[in-house]
């Protein structure tokens, strides 16, 4: 164990769980409608958990307290992006929902080394 890290558990830098580093996550804000039929927020929820299932996925919802979304899906898997993509649109095309949406790569400390090294070498003129 490291000195500084007297546990020999840092979970900014633990393994990644189960081996798909790729994931999305969607930043939902509830529109005027979804907030007046609270019903066709949640028939958006289960279109977007059903279809992800089908796309080969899976997703997590998080209920925000402050910041700038009501909820916040974190979904993982083999998807395709353009499938994803697809998807957004469609649960957005509800109208009761808007999204910020954007994709991440979880980076392991090894990762995130070689990542910065990248950086550096194509940082040079």
């Amino acid at each position: 164990m490291a000195p500084d890290n007297p546990t020999g558990f840092n979970p900014l830098f633990a393994p990644v769980v189960d081996g798909s580093p790729e994931t999305y996550f969607s930043l939902w804000t509830i529109t005027e409608e979804g907030r007046r039929d609270p019903a066709k927020v949640l028939a958006a929820l289960m279109l977007a958990s059903k279809g992800l299932k089908q796309l080969g996925g899976r997703c997590r919802l998080y209920v925000a307290m402050g910041g700038p979304a009501d909820l916040v899906g974190v979904a993982k898997g083999p998807v395709k992006e353009s499938e994803m993509l697809a998807l957004q649109q469609a649960i957005e095309g509800s109208g009761v929902l808007k999204k910020v949406f954007f994709k991440a790569i979880e980076f392991t400390a090894k990762d995130y080394e070689a990542h910065t090294a990248m950086i550096a070498a194509l940082s040079k003129p």
